[in-house]
């Protein structure tokens, strides 16, 4: 369990309350076209342009096999930089910036029985439950993620 003064951004994906911490957020936008790119896998929706870069835009339902985003009006996309590396993660809406205490590891139970290389700390905040994405691990090793989940990329 972690102690401490935390903040995250707040948003729903496929159902579940999520969080990542605010200080890898550079931004948050309104959906906007997706260029898609050919022989990337199914989790790569394509490439955005954001004020002259070309940002890859990841839908996280896909990865988490969950199914596929259906997008609103509500979505958005999370702008993020994590060891240099900036990406979009499709969200089905954001919901606030949350300031949590109290983080724990998910149980043992279900660290031993999913693929929890994304999720593996939970936020209490009074009775909600918020499944904190690790985006250190989503992109801590690319070529892997690419191999793993979905078609690889050919090079």
């Amino acid at each position: 369990m972690t102690q401490g003064n935390q903040q995250f951004i707040a948003f729903r994906l496929g159902g579940c309350d999520c969080g990542i911490n605010i200080g890898q957020i550079r931004e948050i936008n309104r959906l906007v076209e997706i260029s898609k790119m050919p022989g990337t896998p199914s989790f790569i929706e394509g490439v955005i342009n954001l004020r002259g870069e070309v940002i890859p835009v990841l839908d996280l339902l896909k990865l988490f096999e969950m199914g596929e985003s259906v997008t609103t009006p509500d979505s958005r996309i999370l702008v993020a930089e994590v060891n240099g590396k900036t990406i979009g993660c499709i969200v089905d809406s954001v919901n606030e910036v949350l300031r949590v205490n109290r983080i724990e590891e998910l149980p043992d139970l279900l660290l031993q029985t999913g693929d929890h290389r994304f999720v593996t700390e939970v936020a209490k905040l009074g009775d909600r439950l918020i499944l904190i994405l690790d985006l250190d691990k989503i992109l801590a090793n690319y070529d892997e993620l690419l191999q793993t989940v979905g078609n690889p990329v050919s090079r």
